[in-house]
């Protein structure tokens, strides 16, 4: 750090005055990094500085020559010295041979070496601490010693014995005492003496004097006690305020105890020391005695003075509460290796107990010690549970509850316990073969028992029927652990051939084959058919060794993507209608015009821009864009009529795709290859090859509590697995094994935090991408209130050091401080030991992994060595493992990496460096392509950011700013906005960071505000649009940004608002006025995006700029800062000439300041606790990586969350008001209308039936519309439109309304009131049901999906803002359903209309084309206007649930939806009893006539005719109604099968009106259903389905059963 300091800022001079004003950093230092600044003088080499040298000449301290005593000097360099060591060169203190004297002494005639810092009058000076490395200087066994003090000690302070070389040991020496505090107009020397055997030379290296310099105080400070809060019987917080500094923060100490000791500090029992303060301040303290009084008063020191608070203050704790008293519930959920502990707080004493539950194989009684396990559930109050799992089959486990508070602790009465299930044989079943073509199909099955252990699943294939007989099939495809469904792709088959395939299952227990072989026949081969494309075009820039680029009549200078079509035949072949695709849910996403042909033999190339148009040359260019990083596609007949040809067979993905590397199928073998000459329009070229298949890795990335082998595995025959676990590449671009690769013979056993990164090799293939997975082993609920565990995989993580082979870090440290991560202390407000708190916090929040080879990121050209170096950028893996409770899947991309940022590149300044992943196809996909940000719409990114966060950080120079620091201010500034209405304002969560396993800290991920990313949230080609980091262009050009202020100038206020997004801009005003961003400038800390080309004088045909928060780590600081922000577009003061951006900026401060909105006190709060509480836990490891860098350690006890204290109780309840009263007259006199509903306060919402809504102001007149209209027309004047209201009295509103309102008060216009009113009765739980669902219609195409929803009351509901989950739906304003009838919501109005005859149907408006219906079953929800659930349930498409509807075009059907079922339960569903369902309708068919008649005698009634679906009903014998009796073999719950009684009978789909229940009897008259059990149902493709039940009770346990169908009508 010293040195880079030194290169840039003042050439020749090594000794270094750093001025920060009270900013604990380093203030003087030495580095020996160029010979050239050492003069010989008398065989010493001396370094020439003077006072004239300093770098800082305002700071007033000056520093002097280095001076030699006794025989000491320095030596000449040698290249022995420098091995290891931080800095290029290292110099040696010459010694002498005197023995190593004591501390505390000071004998004579030892050799030395010392500079000094002289300080003067009117600055003061605080050392910190003196830091360097050193050794001594050879490696022998000779004894050498280095000593130290400074002018201000008496005696030595350290002495100690040197390492050898090659070993470092860094001398840190504490400076933090009164004797080197406060110092000014003196001079203080700092002197090292060094001896030993031998010549007694120390090699020497950077030292760096640390501490504060700060202007001395003009007078005493002032301090005052603050009221004591968040009292309890054992917890206080107490503070005061610093009301005048004197001119100098002063030392703040905050003394207390159960005694008033007055202004006598020795007196008083406790004190905390706070360090410099300039305003309020607070700390918590605990462990008091209930029932108490207690005392404290606040003391503030300077260096002109002191002060005590005028008085003391004083508080009484309360009573201690009741000990709580706790019970056991039994275990649920109890499986093979799992099970739920439950328990329940039966009182709670008065305070909420923390509840352990302790649990193993032994009942330990009530001695935690005994207990083999514990688990902290934390506060709890009532009803508790906790899931274990890793469970030992078949054995018997006991638990026990405990509860503890302040008033004492209590057991559960007694130990209970519960048994595992054991093991046994899987079950295996085929399904049919799908996604069949001419040589290819997808082949599967599924595990419908796995025994509790999941197996092993092999799949036997080929063109004969080998049975069980493994041995005799032809072909196998390994599928490793399996648990449910499972697939495989096959291809290179024949055409027109049947093949065979059967499953196989292998578990701890036993084997089974599958019941049957299952059988397909492939498909006629087309003569149209894809034979090559290239998804990575780079305009033969990467390859072009065969001329390929450009392509023949292609426009020139372009470079899309392109699909070649090959015409097969011997005659001309017509496209005309025929589809291009890459979505395999929608086959006809793109469709060939009206006469398109290819002549025999011949060749089309297509172009994938996704533009729809033809060129200027009359090329085809699709709808779609092909992706690199791999997808699907396919040619298709007209009108979806079947895969012709397709890439990703069964709808799977093509793989990722190389630069200038075209994909097709090898003219020899049709087999897909890579061709590195790319054939475009002409045959493909024979030396084609292909990639090996992907590796695969079981189990996958994520957390684990234990050591863990894992398998890696690639489906391609023969191929080579070369792995590495130190984060470097296993092979080259060429597929060779790196020199750290390890060649794959069996599972890799991970016993400690590891990156595995794989590829897979053959020869004659192209290699594998490489993959990664991250495996974090951390025992974490099993730690020890240090940190420990038994088996030792926490120690790596918890004590964190320089790993060997690591380059040394320009500043900072690779370390973990382990007076942090191992502090056995309880965590504030937790009932886990620090150290245990900062280990669960961990799955808090997602983690990022990083891998990359090591010296790319700490090496000589590593970009954190070298992180001022804009332009350096390296390849690496990036990983994302969600945290415990994310509904995010994890993911894994190849990507570029670089460091990011301002002052915090410099490695003086931060340790810590913000990193961007650029996603770019030379290491992979082109982009990252996953839903990253919850409420984003966008899952695209060119890029992403990880924030280190520098300013208001805990690594920053500034003492003031460490105290504030929290990782939370430049995110909240950006949700801020967000939340404000700006859906691009940047989303972004917290992550913890690993590098190569290393443990990195937290950082901000977040979106890279540039021009994809406005694309992405406004539309527009990214690559016609501008954006801007600060004074900077990272995108497009300068011309449009220019033009604004042209614009703004003209006064058109339609003009401006096409060149600037007026609502964001003044947004972007208004939360950095709010937050007093102290970092804003001009050129920097602030983004924007937008324009773009336009024609000539024409600006206003720009897209509209957006300015973005960025770096907004300075904000949040002070809540009384009435700074006013800058404006980076320079038209602030034009526009605010302007009545109309006037009357706007006053509608957005009433829109954020009121009525909840956005910077309301509550809702600015609630935003920071929001990240505040995900971070709660997770901070300590912070702290623990960083949080001692600048010498003072910071915590999240002991600061953190006094600034998050400070913020709620102080910043936050003020800070509204106080930027508000800045505005003056932006905030007009003339107060914005109030809404009233039935006399109360109530803005928007629901107005009760017979309910009235009234507006109020005063004084001046209301004007108001319904329809969305502003009451003021742009230029002041009243809407014509609008109507006026009398304060206070009713208006009417005729339907469900957005009702907006303005006051008019002598021509001055007040803000807009606005809210949505609805009126009652809403769709809620006890009126709408879901009756209706399409989740998997038949055909490929999931277009035709549709949910309908059924008004079950007597009156008309109003559905706005009833919306779903699981779907992307909400009902828009003013939809209404009648009484009894139905409404549909679809994915695809028009593929709906086409599919469904629409006349007569009520069809919602809109759709949810985002968004699909999980075919395999998902949660959804309905949630009505206030939030809460109308509906809740998940469907499945496998049994109980009807199966029918899953793909076979039926859809499923609530039964009798008039009585409200409960959607939850399978029984109250079925399926249509047609395909395609009815929409809008219903398919019920209710019984009419004499329900006792028996027409046929047959025996059936009418009613039971009806019930069974008979064929003729009641007019003649309907023997297939006829119930069926028998047997089956069914899994018994104890791993075994057994057999049981079973009915069979035939059910009349659409009978809702009929209530079915199977019943069993032991003896003919005591019948009851609650022994009988849901079989299966299956359809009869007729309105029927044959519906199977059994008893429950097994067969030979009981020595007769009866079993029955009774039938009833529904009540």
């Amino acid at each position: 750090m010293i040195r880079r300091l030194t290169h840039a800022l003042i050439i020749g001079s090594l000794i270094l005055i750093l001025w920060h004003p009270i900013s604990a950093a380093p203030i003087a230092g030495s580095d020996f990094s160029t010979a050239a600044f050492f003069d010989q003088n008398g065989g010493s080499y001396d370094i020439a500085l003077s006072g004239t040298d300093d770098i800082d000449s305002t700071d007033n301290v000056t520093v002097t020559n280095w001076v030699f005593g006794g025989t000491g000097k320095f030596q000449n360099f040698d290249g022995n010295a420098q091995v290891s060591m931080p800095s290029d060169q290292v110099t040696k203190i010459d010694g002498n041979s005197m023995t190593q004297p004591a501390i505390g002494t000071l004998p004579a005639g030892m050799a030395y070496v010392s500079f000094s810092i002289n300080i003067p009058a009117g600055t003061t000076v605080d050392l910190s601490s003196v830091t360097w490395p050193w050794r001594k200087a050879t490696g022998s066994g000779n004894v050498r010693w280095l000593a130290f003090r400074t002018s201000l000690d008496a005696n030595l302070t350290f002495s100690e014995i040197g390492l050898a070389r090659p070993a470092v040991q860094s001398a840190n020496i504490d400076l933090s005492g009164a004797t080197y505090q406060g110092l000014t107009d003196t001079t203080v020397t700092f002197y090292w003496y060094a001896g030993g055997q031998g010549s007694g030379d120390i090699d020497f290296d950077t030292p760096v004097v640390h501490g504060t310099v700060s202007e001395a105080a003009d007078n005493p400070p002032t301090v005052i006690n603050s009221a004591v809060a968040d009292l309890s019987p054992t917890l206080a917080t107490l503070g005061g305020d610093v009301t005048d500094t004197g001119g100098a923060n002063p030392d703040v100490i905050i003394y207390w105890g159960d005694n008033d000791a007055g202004t006598t500090a020795g007196n008083w029992d406790n004190s905390i020391d706070l360090g410099k303060q300039d305003g309020a301040f607070t700390s918590g303290i605990s462990g008091l005695t209930p029932s108490t009084s207690y005392f404290f008063r606040c003391f503030a020191s300077n260096s002109a003075g002191n002060d005590w608070a005028d008085s003391t203050a004083t508080f009484s704790t309360g009573a201690p509460p009741n000990p709580p008293t706790i019970v056991n519930n039994a275990a649920t959920g109890i499986g093979f290796i799992e099970a739920d502990l439950n328990g329940i707080v039966t009182a709670t004493g008065g305070e909420t107990p923390n509840v352990t539950l302790f649990y193993g194989d032994n009942d330990g009684g009530t001695n935690p010690g005994s207990w083999d396990n514990g688990v902290s559930l934390g506060a709890q109050s009532s009803a508790f549970t906790t899931d274990l799992f890793g469970l030992t089959h078949d054995t018997t486990y006991y638990f026990r509850a405990f509860a503890e508070n302040s008033g004492g602790s209590s057991w559960a009465s007694s130990t209970a316990n519960f048994t595992t299930n054991a093991f046994s044989p899987p079950t295996v079943t085929n399904v049919a073969a799908s996604n069949v073509t001419g040589a290819a199909a997808v082949i599967g099955g599924s595990v419908t028992f796995t025994g509790g252990d999941p197996p092993d699943v092999t799949i036997y294939w080929g063109d004969n029927d080998a049975g069980t007989t493994a041995g005799s099939w032809d072909n196998s495809v390994t599928l490793g652990e399996q648990s449910s469904d499972f697939s495989s792709i096959i291809s290179g088959l024949s055409s027109l051939t049947t093949y065979y395939f059967r499953a196989f299952a292998q578990n701890a227990a036993d084997s089974a084959w599958a019941g049957s072989t299952e059988s397909f026949t492939t498909l006629e081969v087309s003569e149209l058919i894809m034979t090559e494309f290239m998804a990575a075009n780079d305009a033969g820039q990467s390859n072009n060794p065969n001329g390929w680029y450009p392509i023949a009549n292609q426009v020139p200078g372009t470079s899309d993507d392109w699909i070649e079509i090959h015409n097969t035949s011997t005659s001309l072949l017509e496209l005309d209608n025929w589809h291009l695709t890459d979505d395999a849910t929608n086959l006809i996403k793109w469709t060939f015009p009206e006469n398109t042909d290819i002549v025999a033999g011949g060749y089309l190339i297509v172009y994938a821009s996704g533009n729809d148009t033809p060129d200027a040359n009359g090329n085809l260019h699709t709808n779609f864009k092909l992706s690199a990083g791999g997808e699907y596609l396919a040619l298709v007949r007209p009108g979806g009529g079947g895969v012709t040809s397709e890439f990703g067979i069964g709808a799977a993905d093509y793989p990722s795709q190389d630069e200038d590397i075209s994909y097709g199928l090898h003219p020899n073998t049709s087999e897909p290859v890579y061709f590195s000459s790319p054939t475009p329009g002409a045959a493909n070229d024979p030396g084609g090859i292909a990639r090996v298949g992907d590796t695969s890795f079981s189990p996958d990335r994520g957390y684990y509590q234990s050591a863990i082998d894992v398998t890696i595995s690639s489906i391609t025959p023969g191929a080579t697995i070369y792995y590495t676990t130190d984060g470097t590449k296993p092979v080259d671009i060429s597929g060779n094994p790196t020199g750290t690769a390890t060649a794959y013979t069996g599972p890799v056993p991970i016993t400690q935090t590891t990156p595995l990164r794989a590829a897979a090799t053959k020869s004659g293939f192209a290699p594998t991408n490489i993959d990664s997975q991250t495996y974090i082993l951390l025992d974490i609920d099993n730690a020890n209130p240090n940190g420990t565990d038994t088996a030792g995989l926490n120690t790596q993580f918890l004590q964190q050091t320089q790993p060997a082979g690591w380059g040394n870090l320009t500043s900072g440290d690779y370390n973990m401080d382990t007076t942090v991560s191992q502090a056995t202390a309880p965590a504030t407000d937790h009932p886990t030991s620090t150290a245990q708190t900062m280990l669960l916090g961990l799955r808090d929040i997602p983690t990022i992994s990083i891998a990359m080879n090591r010296d790319d990121f700490s090496g000589n050209n590593g970009i954190y060595t070298n992180s001022t170096n804009g332009s350096l950028e390296h390849e690496c893996s990036a990983e994302f493992i969600p945290a415990s409770v994310d509904t995010r899947s994890d993911w894994q991309i190849n990507c570029g990496i670089k460091v990011q940022g301002g002052a915090s590149r410099n490695p003086s300044s931060s340790p810590k460096h913000s990193m961007n992943f650029r996603f770019r196809t030379e290491y992979g996909a082109g982009r990252l392509r996953e839903p990253l940000f919850p409420g984003s719409e966008v899952e695209e990114f060119n890029s992403i950011t990880l924030r280190a966060g520098y300013n208001n950080s805990w690594i920053h120079r500034n003492a003031d700013q460490r105290g504030r620091g929290s990782m939370i201010r430049d995110q909240w500034m950006r949700e801020s906005m967000l939340d404000m209405g700006s859906p691009a304002a940047g989303h972004g969560f917290m992550v913890h960071v690993f590098v190569n396993g290393l443990y990195w800290g937290v950082h901000n991920l977040c979106e890279r505000p540039e021009a994809s990313h406005y694309a992405a949230y406004n539309g527009g080609d990214d690559s016609m649009l501008d954006a801007r980091n600060g004074g900077s262009f990272v995108d497009g050009s300068s011309t449009a940004w220019n033009a604004i202020s042209g614009v703004v100038s003209s006064g058109d206020w339609s003009k401006i608002q096409q060149v600037i997004d007026i609502d964001q801009y003044i947004d972007y005003q208004i939360i950095n006025r709010y937050g007093g961003n102290a970092d804003l400038k001009s050129g920097g800390n602030w983004r924007a995006a937008g324009g773009g080309p336009f024609p000539g004088g024409q600006p206003e045909q720009m897209a509209p700029w957006q300015l973005y928060s960025w770096d907004g780590e300075r904000s949040l600081e002070g809540q009384n800062a009435s700074n006013s922000p800058i404006d980076p577009m320079g038209v602030r003061g034009t526009l605010e000439s302007n009545s109309d951006y006037r009357a706007r900026f006053a509608d957005r401060l009433q829109k954020h300041f009121f009525n909840g909105g956005a910077l309301t006190p509550e809702a600015t709060k609630a935003r920071w606790m929001k990240f505040a509480n995900n971070l709660d836990r997770s901070i300590i490891a912070e702290s623990a990586r960083w949080g001692d860098h600048r010498g003072t350690l910071y915590t999240r006890d002991n600061q953190w969350l006094a600034e998050q204290n400070r913020l709620c109780n102080v910043y936050f309840p003020v800070r509204s008001a106080n930027v508000l009263s800045n505005y003056g007259s932006l905030f007009p006199g003339t107060d914005a209308p109030e809404f009233f509903v039935n006399g109360v306060s109530q803005n928007g919402g629901i107005i009760p039936d017979s309910g009235s809504l009234h507006l109020a102001a005063s004084p001046g007149t209301i004007h108001y519309t319904t329809d969305g209209a502003d009451p003021r027309l742009e230029g002041g004047s009243v809407n014509p439109t609008a109507s006026s209201a009398t304060s206070g009295v009713p208006i009417s509103l005729a339907s469900s309304s957005f009702v907006r309102a303005r006051t008019l008060n002598g021509g001055v216009w007040s803000p807009i009131s606005e809210a949505q009113f609805i009126l009652a009765p809403i769709a809620d739980a006890s009126n709408i049901v879901i009756s209706e669902i399409m989740y998997n219609p038949a055909g490929s195409s999931e277009d035709t999906e549709w949910v309908e929803l059924m008004n079950i009351s007597a009156d008309t509901i109003d559905l706005t803002d009833l919306s779903f989950t699981g779907i992307d739906y909400t009902f828009p304003l003013g939809t209404t359903l009648a009484a009894g009838q139905r409404i549909v919501v679809v994915k695809n109005q028009i593929a709906f209309g086409v599919a469904y005859p629409t006349a007569g149907m009520n069809i919602a408006p809109g759709e949810f084309a985002s968004t699909s219906l999980d075919n395999t079953g998902e949660q959804i929800a309905l949630i009505d206007a206030t939030g809460t659930d109308a509906q809740r349930f998940t469907y499945n498409d496998k049994s109980p649930w009807p199966t029918a509807p899953d793909g076979d075009g039926y859809s499923l059907v609530l039964i009798a939806p008039g009585t409200s079922p409960d959607h939850t339960i399978p029984a109250n569903w079925r399926s249509s009893t047609l395909p395609g369902g009815s929409p809008s309708g219903t398919d019920a068919t209710p019984f009419t006539g004499d329900p006792d008649l028996d027409n046929d005698g047959d025996g059936l009634s009418a009613f039971l005719e009806h019930a069974l679906g008979s064929i003729n009903g009641d007019a003649e014998n309907s023997p297939e109604s006829y119930m069926t009796v028998g047997s089956g073999s069914f899994d018994n719950g104890a791993g075994g099968n057994d057999e049981y009684l079973t009915m069979t009978f035939r059910r009349n789909l659409g009978a809702d009106d009929v209530l079915f229940s199977v019943q069993v009897s032991p003896n003919l008259s005591a019948w009851t259903s609650l022994g009988t059990q849901y079989v299966s149902s299956v359809s009869n493709n007729d309105g029927t389905e044959n519906v199977t039940y059994r008893s429950t009770t097994e067969l030979g346990s009981v020595p007769r059963e009866f079993i029955r169908l009774r039938v009833s009508e529904r009540p």
